[in-house]
């Protein structure tokens, strides 16, 4: 997601989440092997569409504006972006065990609040008749 918003809007929230430049970023997606391109147009394009979290600083003039991008959401992309077919399939088999395991859990019977509490009370009621004082 990308927002335009003046420098005066800036939160300090948004100040600590979005510290990354443009080129600075486009720089860490060539080290990842993310992407071959010398031309940051290529991760404007990824701001633009979604896949990185992005702020566009400024009013006006595009030359006078300025990116930052959010870590966090650029690790994530790069993460997603080398998940190798392996790493997915293995990934899709983990999704589809736990799916396998919610529906067995589900799919069992619930029993009623309270019953071991009734059944631990009833025992203990019957031990103590047992155990009558014998003189």
């Amino acid at each position: 997601m990308s927002k335009k918003i003046s420098i005066e809007e800036m939160t300090q929230e948004m100040k600590e989440k979005f510290t990354i430049s443009l080129e600075d970023a486009h720089k860490i997606l060539l080290d990842h092997g993310v992407t071959k391109s010398t031309n940051t147009q290529v991760t404007m394009r990824w701001i633009r569409d979604g896949k990185i979290d992005a702020l566009l600083i400024g009013k006006g003039r595009v030359e006078t504006r300025k990116w930052l991008i959010n870590k966090e959401s650029l690790m994530e992309f790069v993460a997603f972006e080398r998940l190798t077919l392996g790493d997915f399939k293995a990934m899709k088999e983990e999704l589809e065990m736990l799916r396998a395991f919610k529906f067995e859990v589900e799919k069992k019977p619930k029993r009623a609040t309270g019953t071991r509490q009734k059944k631990d009370a009833a025992t203990n009621t019957s031990k103590e008749k047992k155990e009558v004082p014998t003189k």
